[in-house]
């Protein structure tokens, strides 16, 4: 469910909001009655507007997790903090519901579960008997187990949850505790224990022992206030699902795992069924049955775990020896996940360099796997915080190739830290695909394995983009859509396959900065210059001692431009150091003054695309909208013609090469261009980094396309002047900025957009500046720019993930190799996720 959906049902939700309260004083099956009409006319208004099919569960439902996730962002204690900061974290409409509720709704609360409104479905009526007999089992295994152990049960009654009356068994029924095995819960728990159990300590009686001695589980049946494992504060526990959990304690809303110790952060019937579900399958059958016998299915892997924890050969993690031995681990998992075969780890001639190391036990194939699954798992679990919390979140899928025959499907997520006021990104899932048979039904499926993933963040995604390996700028996806026309725009994360273009791929390829220069090799005069400068490369590459004898020289790695960029810069300076040399004097061959003069020229072109591009780099916090702004003012360097008639024909070649390369981001200026361009030119209007570069035009054709969304009309007046500054490669884009600034503005900007040209467009700051921190700290005074900043900051740039090229060496997830997705994040992920 995204923005848009969410948004229409807490408007819907609160024109019906008093209805559904009067509904409340009726007779239970009068207003059971009456509410489930309201709720009929809420559920067909959603399905018809935006074509999908939902029921009323899944909406109410719906509404508790909006207020939960509110809960969870900004609430302190169990009161909600009304910070500007942090309501910046929620999502319009988890903002409106807040505003429609307020703070402290019992309705919407998760602690509070038994409104009739939020669930009127009638409940079965032989779960009590089932959690009875399931505590009185699970008592009788505790006897068994203090008998063996020698002590006294004598004080040690498990509490009995006496039956609820018959109004609770059929009217205050939460919808958390109906269909716990319906598919779309069946998804995959991220809170991770931070130390884990070993299989030893997976017997039932030993589980049951350790859990008595940490907590207060058994007390006298009199003390009903402390007695918070028979009765947590709200209604009682009857939901089979309860016999694997035990509740935090009031105030918390929190449950714990009596099998695994973890915390699952709030204690609803449907989120505990889905841990269980997914970390402790083997004991489905015992929650579809509501009986609890504290012993596993019998299954090959638990059999596999009962023999390791007998002979004791339980995977341990990796010895921690030497006062190195974390940075040796951390690149043993470099090492390994490049190469990907664990079986290295058991080769012979592997242990024996490793045995070199002083006071380092390398570990064995089993135990690196064990230690690389938890690795795995709390990386995920540092993602999932970081997206749970964000208010908005872009996917963005990475086609890389990886040789003639595969390639790799990289997914990554984009969204703002909110605590650390930047925004992150994140590879989250990868797989290898034949290349012949990539097509837009892989694409999709990869999208929608997100929502798997990462279930409590459908709701956050509104954009998605495919970047091909040559793309520097990612367009939007249009090629799928549910339901829809192939070229309509995704506002969905339930995709499905509609049509297989065989051209897509080619359409989302968008022009590379460096491959602009792939025009030199066809124009003659500057084809034979560098015929010649690699040549030169070639040679002192072949010949060591010569490369040996020239100071500072850099060698290029590879034929990509900017290593040979490098080599470039290195030869210019060698030439006009040696300029009054005769030729036959110098160890290199010396370029005609003609070619020397056409060197210079292109190698300083280069160095203006690599000024910009390394504004990009990830520690620079790279958006979308330091895009736009790099190709005006590349745009703006060719606009004055040289004087020299070798250098003229080859400026005619190089403008007209740059039109045509890079027409897509030019063509996002153009008050007419595609929607999907838009975005390029609101990027760049709404960093602070880059706003005051734009001429007026261009903050008036941005204001004006955002003033599309957020109608207010009021007049706006001119902005002051900037200030002046240099010493950047935006200069003379700056130049021309406030060369225009008197243009005038119309007068239907909404207010927001007047507020923010009038302080803060036309400012210069420097480009360290943080934009992420700027709008969160101005979500009072300008909340939808914010909401509309956030989501554009956000937009993947196509060069985050540079270092995917490590990938390449991998082999298909076939085997026994370390699989590709576990490689992608634990390589390409940030330090800020990744924990040695």
């Amino acid at each position: 469910m995204n923005h848009e959906i969410a948004s229409r049902l807490v408007q819907l939700y609160a024109s019906s909001k008093n209805d559904i309260e009067t509904c409340n004083q009726y007779r239970a099956d009068q207003g059971r009655a009456t509410r489930q009409v309201i709720w009929q006319h809420i559920v067909s208004t959603i399905n018809t507007e935006f074509g999908k099919d939902y029921s009323i569960r899944q909406l109410k439902k719906k509404l508790q997790n909006m207020y939960a996730s509110i809960k969870r962002k900004i609430g302190e204690d169990g009161q909600i903090d009304m910070s500007a900061t942090k309501r910046a974290r929620l999502t319009e409409g988890e903002n409106q519901l807040l505003d429609l509720v307020g703070p402290n709704d019992f309705r919407l609360n998760s602690v509070y579960e038994g409104q009739d409104d939020m669930a009127d479905d009638v409940s079965q009526a032989n779960e009590t008997v089932d959690n009875l007999s399931s505590n009185l089992l699970l008592e009788q295994l505790l006897q068994q187990q203090n008998q063996i152990n020698g002590t006294a049960t004598a004080d040690m009654t498990l509490p009995v949850e006496s039956p609820p009356s018959s109004t609770s068994s059929t009217r205050k029924r939460s919808n958390d505790g109906d269909d716990p095995l319906i598919d779309e819960d069946v998804k995959r728990p991220f809170t991770m224990p931070e130390s884990p159990l070993d299989a030893s300590q997976l017997a039932f009686a030993n589980l049951i022992s350790t859990v008595q001695s940490q907590t207060q589980l058994f007390t006298t049946p009199g003390n009903s206030d402390e007695n918070t494992y028979a009765r947590r504060h709200g209604r009682r526990k009857t939901h089979p699902v309860w016999n694997f959990f035990r509740p935090e304690g009031h105030p918390s809303p929190a449950a714990i795992c009596i099998l695994c110790n973890t915390k699952i952060a709030h204690g609803v019937s449907t989120s505990l069924c889905r841990h269980v579900l997914s970390r402790h399958r083997e004991y489905a059958d015992q929650l579809q049955s509501g009986t609890f016998n504290g012993h596993p299915a019998a299954s090959g892997e638990a059999n596999e775990e009962a023999g390791s924890a007998e002979h004791g050969t339980v995977p341990v993690p990796i010895a921690l020896r030497s006062p190195g031995t974390l940075d040796l681990d951390h690149l043993l998992v470099q090492i390994m996940t490049r190469n990907r075969n664990e079986s290295l780890l058991d080769n012979t001639a592997f242990k024996e360099i490793l045995g070199l190391i002083p006071n380092y036990t390398p570990p064995t194939s089993s135990a690196f796997a064990q230690s690389l699954t938890e690795k795995m798992k709390k990386v995920e679990a540092a993602m999932a915080k970081g997206i749970y919390d964000s208010p908005s979140t872009a996917l963005c899928i990475n086609v890389i190739s990886k040789d003639d025959e595969e390639v790799i499907l990289l997914l990554s997520a984009h969204f703002v830290d909110m605590e650390k006021t930047k925004v992150s990104r994140c590879a989250v899932d990868a797989v290898v695909l034949k290349r012949k048979s990539v097509c837009m039904e892989d694409i999709a499926a990869l999208f929608n394995n997100f929502t798997t993933l990462y279930p409590m963040a459908d709701d956050k995604v509104n954009q998605y983009f495919v970047c091909n390996e040559r793309s520097m700028i990612p367009h939007t996806v249009t090629g799928f859509s549910e339901g829809l026309p192939k070229n309509s725009h995704i506002s969905s994360p339930k995709l499905t396959f509609i049509d297989i273009s065989t051209d897509f791929m080619t359409e989302c390829r968008a022009p590379l900065f460096w491959s602009y220069f792939d025009c030199l090799k066809t124009y003659g005069p500057t084809k034979d210059v560098l015929e010649v400068v690699d040549g030169i490369w070639q040679r002192l590459h072949n010949d060591p001692q010569a490369a040996a004898a020239l100071a500072d020289l850099v060698l290029p790695t590879s034929h990509a431009w900017p290593s040979k960029l490098e080599f470039y810069e290195w030869l210019q300076g060698y030439y006009k150091t040696n300029s009054a040399a005769k030729p036959e004097e110098l160890p290199l061959p010396v370029l005609t003054r003609e070619q020397m003069g056409l060197f210079g020229y292109f190698v300083d072109f280069m160095k203006s695309i690599r000024s910009f591009l390394d504004q990009m780099i990830p520690s620079r916090h790279p958006t979308v909208s330091l895009i736009l702004p790099s190709v005006l003012a590349l745009k703006q360097k060719l606009e004055v013609q040289p004087s020299d008639p070798d250098k003229a024909t080859l400026w005619k070649l190089l403008k007209t090469t740059f039109d045509r390369h890079f027409k897509v981001i030019l063509d996002s200026v153009n008050p007419n261009c595609d929607e999907s361009r838009r975005v390029f030119l609101i990027a760049s209007f709404m960093d602070r980094r880059t706003s005051y570069l734009l001429t007026r035009e261009y903050q008036e054709l941005a204001a004006n396309w955002l003033n599309e969304e957020v109608r207010t009309f009021e007049d706006i007046q001119d902005p002051e002047d900037t200030h002046d500054d240099k010493s950047n490669p935006f200069s003379e884009l700056e130049k021309l900025a406030r060369k225009d600034s008197t243009a005038s503005i119309t007068s239907d900007l909404c207010r927001e957009v007047r507020t923010y040209l009038e302080q803060f467009a036309t400012v210069k700051v420097k480009m360290t500046f943080s934009s992420v921190e700027f709008w969160i700290n101005r979500y009072q005074d300008l909340p939808r720019l914010t909401q509309k900043a956030l989501q554009i900051l956000a937009l993947p740039t196509g060069i985050e993930f540079a270092s995917a090229e490590e990938l390449l060496g991998h082999a298909s997830d076939d085997g026994d190799v370390i699989p590709i997705k576990t490689a992608a994040i634990l390589r390409l992920n940030t330090d800020s996720f990744l924990t040695k």
